[in-house]
């Protein structure tokens, strides 16, 4: 991707500081996933996911889980990234059945539709987010120096979205493995999620066809920064770690 913040030398929009480029698409385990190319070469892929249920499983369940997902994450190459967030949305659906074989459950079953699907109560939805970014072609060059015996070619882009597809490829096996129910995004999805982080109205959005430079399209929302940070109308509260004197100290 072309660096656009070359010429700009002040940043007056949310566009400006926001990393992401424009989507395109890959194959892993034979299904589409979208890819988010950013503006400084990085990739960018997410997929939803949800682990067992805390309430019912055992301790040493979540136990094995973990070790498991500590050994798949830390054999991961050094230029990868993972993030992770859980969205709280209000519930406005309720799958309703013809299951019910009388009138008595079938009222208890439109009560139950009534009020869960009334935005009074919430949902959450669990995404992973893998950021890879590529190394510099100085450094491939100096592997050639280094290692003997290395074959001298030129890094592509196509090798890179491959490179990229077997991480993620790895990670959808992890997730498999483990019994957790892993989908990764379509470019209409990726853009959705995309726009919901950046906005105070988050709605589902369709990508085009032809693909197009995300900073004119998915910025709608301004962000306000100070002591008070607020994203449209949604205020802000960060995490952020304080070095004092040798000593690094949690801050809200």
């Amino acid at each position: 991707m072309y660096r656009l913040d070359l010429f700009r030398r002040r940043v007056d929009r949310l566009s400006d500081i926001m990393p992401f480029g424009r989507i395109t698409s890959i194959t892993v385990a034979d299904s589409p996933v979208a890819v988010c190319i950013n503006k400084d070469g990085s990739l960018l892929a997410t997929w939803r996911y949800r682990g067992p249920d805390l309430d019912s499983s055992v301790e040493e369940e979540l136990s094995v889980i973990a070790n498991r997902m500590q050994a798949s994450i830390a054999a991961m190459k050094t230029d990868c990234t993972l993030y992770f967030e859980a969205q709280r949305v209000p519930s406005t659906a309720y799958e309703t059945t013809n299951a019910f074989p009388d009138e008595v459950t079938r009222g208890i079953d439109a009560e139950r539709c009534r009020l869960f699907s009334s935005g009074m109560y919430y949902e959450s939805h669990f995404y992973a987010t893998l950021l890879f970014l590529p190394p510099k072609d100085r450094q491939e060059k100096l592997k050639e120096f280094i290692v003997e015996g290395r074959e001298k070619k030129m890094t592509k882009a196509e090798d890179v979205l491959e490179n990229f597809g077997e991480q993620l490829y790895k990670l959808y096996l992890m997730c498999r493995s483990l019994r957790i129910e892993a989908e990764f995004l379509n470019e209409d999805e990726l853009f959705t999620y995309l726009h919901s982080m950046v906005s105070d109205r988050p709605r589902a959005l369709k990508y085009p066809d032809t693909p197009f430079l995300l900073d004119k399209f998915l910025y709608d929302t301004p962000l306000y920064g100070g002591l008070e940070p607020q994203l449209g109308k949604a205020h802000a509260r960060h995490c952020a770690d304080l070095l004092r004197q040798r000593v690094r100290i949690r801050s809200l």
